[in-house]
């Protein structure tokens, strides 16, 4: 009778049921206010355009918080903190996450533009991107994104749209248009933090290149640095890439091929020999190293894929360090023929590829006392991992040059 009442029970109510239990506050290991100010933040940043709920502007900030993003642009009639509303569904996040108010939404976005973020209006329109089908990340570069949310009974503007660079949608299946705008936050945010994790992660294994090329390079830190004629690192070809991705034409699909951007700088002047001399090394060196930054990219691309696939973390470990050996092993040779010159362009170069400084890799990666042995390193070539490359500031001629050769044009 047991038998026969046993064999009627679904298979599912036989397994034995893992017990699960809540974990308390102290368990989930949250960031205080302090903490989260100080903390690497994700590349992206949420504009609200015109928002007139100050439920769903609190929302949007918790949810801001809960992803650790950059920042939270409220423009035109949405509301700002502090505001006892805002404050019913923020609960606090408007005092941890980073806000800003600006009077009109296209100057916002307009300067977000100017700063290389990547404008992506989240709205309903011709030529939208389905959300399962939207890149957060072209090309294996991490470019920083901004979100654009609208209005809850207008959406975006239509000025704003025509601005941003593309506009991503929420695919939906039932009666209604649209869905609550710190609802689409949630998801998009997600979504976006998703995959952008991915390519934070692929920083800190980006430790392994850069540490691995400070380590070798280090060795050649007490002989002279090598003359701009004489200096032995090979050249490298850097191959140019073309994006070749499909569009829709009357009903079918047509080869929809991007170009290398080209750029249109003014002549360059000089004010004596010298400082020509200056330029002309510059771009001969980074001629030589920005193909190892590319390849060390793309090598850190190829194993976070694989280790995605390892099932435990004393086999990602272990691939690691295996890696890490491969590494210095194939790069260490070209490494030690480098000058100490190349050696500071290429550090900056592998964080002008990683979007990540030095430093925070490092730390991520081997901890507080070693990533300090390694800024240690790095001092002797002038170089600080704490330093962010800078291509508006002090490395906009390094910008530049890497602009041109990378389009082809020098």
């Amino acid at each position: 009778m047991v038998e026969t009442y046993a064999s009627t029970i679904p298979y599912y109510y036989l397994r034995a049921r893992k017990k699960l239990r809540k974990l308390t506050i102290e368990e989930l290991h949250r960031l205080d206010a302090a903490e989260f100010r100080a903390a690497e933040k994700m590349p992206l940043v949420i504009v609200l355009d015109n928002v007139r709920s100050l439920h769903n502007v609190g929302s949007v900030l918790r949810t801001a918080d809960a992803f650790r993003l950059e920042e939270v642009c409220l423009c035109g009639i949405t509301a700002t903190p502090p505001s006892a509303e805002i404050h019913k569904t923020a609960l606090g996040a408007e005092d941890s996450v980073r806000w800003s108010y600006h009077e009109d939404t296209l100057s916002c976005v307009s300067s977000l533009r100017e700063r290389g973020y990547r404008t992506v209006a989240v709205e309903q329109v011709t030529g939208s991107e389905k959300l399962g089908e939207w890149q957060a990340v072209k090309a294996g570069a991490v470019q920083p994104l901004a979100l654009i949310l609208g209005n809850e009974v207008k959406g975006v503007r239509q000025d704003v749209v025509d601005l941003c660079d593309e506009a991503l949608e929420i695919p939906q299946y039932g009666t209604k248009h649209s869905l609550n705008v710190s609802v689409t936050a949630g998801i998009v945010i997600w979504e976006a933090v998703r995959q952008l994790q991915k390519y934070v992660r692929l920083a800190v294994l980006a430790s392994v290149v850069l540490l691995a090329t400070a380590l070798n390079t280090a060795a050649a830190a007490t002989a002279p640095a090598a003359s701009a004629v004489n200096d032995t690192l090979p050249d490298i070809a850097l191959p140019l890439t073309l994006q070749i991705t499909k569009a829709a034409y009357k009903g079918d699909s047509i080869p929809n091929v991007k170009l290398p951007v080209l750029y249109k700088y003014p002549p360059k002047t000089f004010r004596s020999t010298k400082e020509q001399q200056e330029y002309t090394r510059l771009v001969r060196n980074i001629k030589k190293v920005l193909p190892l930054a590319k390849m060390a990219r793309h090598t850190i691309i190829e194993t976070y894929d694989y280790l995605e696939t390892l099932p435990t973390k004393e086999a990602r470990e272990k691939h690691v360090k295996a890696v890490e050996a491969g590494i210095k092993q194939q790069y260490g040779p070209l490494a030690r023929r480098m000058s100490k010159t190349q050696g500071r362009i290429l550090v900056k170069l592998i964080d002008r590829e990683c979007n990540q400084t030095g430093y925070a890799i490092a730390k991520a990666f081997v901890g507080s006392l070693k990533a300090n042995v390694y800024q240690g390193i790095a001092f002797v070539f002038g170089q600080s991992l704490t330093k962010h490359y800078d291509p508006e500031g002090e490395d906009a001629e390094m910008e530049r040059i890497v602009r041109l050769v990378e389009s082809g044009q020098l």
